[in-house]
């Protein structure tokens, strides 16, 4: 039998196959794309969690600078007044900042200078100044806890 089609047709269609569009390869079988949806519903999920945890942490390390930020500069508070700090513990919120607040306590305490016996000195006082600042975190709330001591002022001490 020959083929009265011309020689480039001929060639052009040599290579393919013909399809039925009613064939039973005539496209993706109903499992095949569920499977495919399940697939990717999936890592659409994984995806989601980790743009989520990737938030969550990002919000916790923005919170911890600015609450380290924020202790420093109440301690530094502390340290550049001219008088000693008052014994006690006190309190309060950062106004700028919601959920963040701080407290601090002031306790006198007397320390020995020499070891020696042959010497005796006074006792030296000192004050112990910490500083606590709570700020939020996405599971519960986290604290930065700073902690110095002071000297306390010669003309107090009747020198």
């Amino acid at each position: 039998m020959l083929d009265n089609r011309p020689a480039y047709d001929v060639a052009r269609t040599a290579g393919r196959r013909r399809r039925s569009s009613h064939g039973p390869r005539a496209g993706f079988t109903l499992l095949e794309v569920l499977l495919t949806i399940a697939v990717l519903g999936m890592a659409l999920v994984t995806i989601i969690g980790i743009h989520n945890n990737s938030i969550a942490e990002a919000t916790f390390a923005q919170n911890s600078r600015i609450a380290w930020a924020l202790s420093t500069e109440k301690m530094g508070e502390f340290e550049a007044t001219e008088e000693d700090p008052v014994e006690g513990s006190d309190g309060g919120d950062f106004e700028e900042y919601p959920g963040f607040s701080w407290t601090s306590e002031v306790v006198l305490q007397e320390m020995q200078t020499n070891e020696s016996e042959e010497q005796e000195l006074e006792p030296v006082e000192i004050f112990r100044v910490t500083v606590t600042v709570v700020y939020p975190t996405h599971a519960e709330d986290a604290k930065i806890t700073l902690a110095t001591y002071m000297l306390k002022k010669a003309d107090e001490r009747g020198e």
